[in-house]
C-alpha cells in the first residue's frame, strides 16, 4: 500500500495531504483499502457519492454509454442523452428554474452563476457570506471567505462584499439596487456544517426582492437529497434565482449545473464549456435521479438523518468536549472545545472515515444510502472516541 501512498506523493504537486491509506474498491457505504481493511465511509468521497459506491445504477448506465457515444459537444450537435438529462434535472427544481447549464464541477456552476449575474442585471456588486464557501477558482475564491485561502492569489474579483450568514441585519443595512446578486448556502459546509436560523432563507429571499438583487444558492454540498430535499432551500419553501449543483449529482462522476429561472437572460455564445454536459456525466446523474426515486431515498434521509442527529445530542450531552452537534439529514457536524484532527485520526483508526469543518468540527456526511444500523453503529464508535 505505501508504494501507491509514495506514487502519488512523487508525481503529485504535493497541494493535497492525504490520510496514510490507498483505496482500492467500495461498496455502498464502505470502502477497503489495498490491504483489505473496510472502513465506514462518513466522508462520501468529500460529499460525491450520494448513493453509494460503486452503485449498479450507476455503473450500469454509463457502461452502456460508454460503449455507444461519449462526448457530443455543446455548441455544435444535441444528444437525446443530454436533452433526456435536462428534462429529468428540471423536473425535481423548484418552480421556474429549468434553464440549465451544465458544466464539470461545483466551482464552474458558480463561476456560470457569477458572470450570468452580472450579464443579466448589468452590475457588478456581489455580497457573499462570512465563512461561505464556493470553490477554489478566481471569481468562486472571490465570493469565499477564507481568508487564507485568499492571500497568495490577490488581487481577486473587486466589489465583493461578505456579510455575516444567519443575521439578516448586516445583509438588510448593505444591500441595494447596485449590486447584481446575494450567493449563499442553505447550510454552510466547509465553514463548520453551519444550520441558519428557522426563517432566515426567506428573509434573505425578501430582500433581495426588494431590491432587484439575484439570489444565487449554493447548493452543491446540500443539493440532490443531502438534507433529506433534493435542495436544501426547499426546507423553507424559498425559490432562488440561480442554483448551482454538483458533487452528488453525478454520483461519484464529475458533472455540475447551474439552474436559473427561466427569467434570467442568456446570451448566445457568452459562456460555455467543452466537456460541459459530456453523455458519461449526464448518464451517471440520470441514473442517480431515478436511483432516488425508485428508492424513496429522500424520506429515509428525513427520517434516519433526523433520528441520527436527536441520537448523537442526546449521547454527547454529557461529554464535556462537545460543544454542539447540529445538522440536518445526513449532513451533521459536531463542534468541539478543542482541535478536532486527533479525534478524526481516532475515529479513522476505528475504521470509519469522517472530515473535518474547520479547526474543531467534525463533518459527517455518509452516504444517503447508508442504513439506520449502519449509521447508529458508526456513530456508537465515534461518541466513544469523544468519551
Amino acid at each position: 500500500m505505501n508504494n501507491w501512498i509514495e506514487l502519488e506523493e512523487k508525481h503529485g504537486t504535493g497541494v493535497y495531504g492525504n490520510w496514510p491509506v490507498a483505496l482500492d474498491k467500495g461498496k455502498g457505504s464502505f470502502v477497503w483499502d489495498t490491504n483489505g481493511k473496510k472502513y465506514l465511509d462518513f466522508g462520501s468521497g468529500l460529499g460525491v457519492v450520494g448513493i453509494g459506491h460503486a452503485n449498479d445504477t450507476i455503473a450500469n448506465a454509463i457502461s452502456n454509454q460508454s460503449l455507444k457515444l461519449t462526448h457530443a459537444v455543446n455548441g455544435y450537435y444535441a444528444s437525446p442523452v443530454r436533452a433526456n438529462f435536462l428534462s429529468k434535472l428540471s423536473t425535481i427544481t423548484p418552480n421556474d428554474l429549468d434553464k440549465i447549464f451544465l458544466t464539470n464541477s461545483g466551482t464552474e456552476a458558480v463561476e456560470a452563476a457569477l458572470k450570468i449575474a452580472r450579464s443579466h442585471t448589468g452590475k457588478s456588486k456581489i455580497i457573499g457570506m462570512i465563512r461561505g464557501y464556493h470553490g477554489r477558482s478566481m471569481g468562486s475564491l472571490s465570493v469565499s471567505w477564507k481568508k487564507e485561502n485568499k492571500r497568495m492569489y490577490e488581487p481577486l474579483v473587486p466589489e465583493i462584499i461578505h456579510v455575516p450568514y444567519g443575521k439578516i441585519d448586516k445583509l438588510s443595512e448593505i444591500i441595494s439596487d447596485d449590486f447584481a446578486a446575494v450567493i449563499l448556502e442553505p447550510i454552510q459546509g466547509e465553514g463548520g456544517v453551519i444550520v441558519p436560523p428557522d426563517g432566515y432563507l426567506k428573509t434573505v429571499r425578501e430582500v433581495c426582492n426588494k431590491n432587484g438583487v439575484l439570489m444565487i444558492m449554493d447548493e452543491i454540498q446540500t443539493g440532490i437529497g443531502r438534507t433529506g430535499y433534493w435542495f436544501g432551500c426547499e426546507h423553507e419553501d424559498v425559490i432562488p434565482d440561480i442554483i448551482c449543483s454538483s458533487k452528488m449529482l453525478g454520483g461519484g462522476i464529475p458533472i455540475g449545473a447551474m439552474i436559473a429561472s427561466n427569467k434570467i437572460s442568456f446570451q448566445r455564445g457568452k459562456h460555455g464549456s467543452t466537456f460541459g454536459g459530456n453523455l458519461i456525466g449526464c448518464e451517471a446523474a440520470s441514473a442517480v435521479i431515478d436511483f432516488m426515486l425508485n428508492h424513496n431515498t429522500l424520506e429515509h434521509v428525513k427520517n434516519v438523518g433526523e433520528k441520527a442527529i436527536n441520537y448523537l445530542k442526546t449521547q454527547t450531552t454529557n461529554i464535556t468536549k462537545v460543544k454542539e452537534v447540529r445538522g440536518r439529514g445526513f449532513m451533521i457536524g459536531i463542534e468541539l472545545f478543542e482541535p478536532a484532527v486527533p479525534y478524526l485520526r481516532a475515529i479513522f483508526n476505528e475504521k470509519i472515515l469522517a472530515l473535518s469543518a474547520g479547526k474543531k468540527i467534525i463533518r459527517l456526511l455518509p452516504p444517503l444510502v447508508t442504513s439506520e444500523d449502519d449509521l447508529m453503529d458508526g456513530l456508537n464508535k465515534i461518541i466513544k472516541v469523544l468519551k
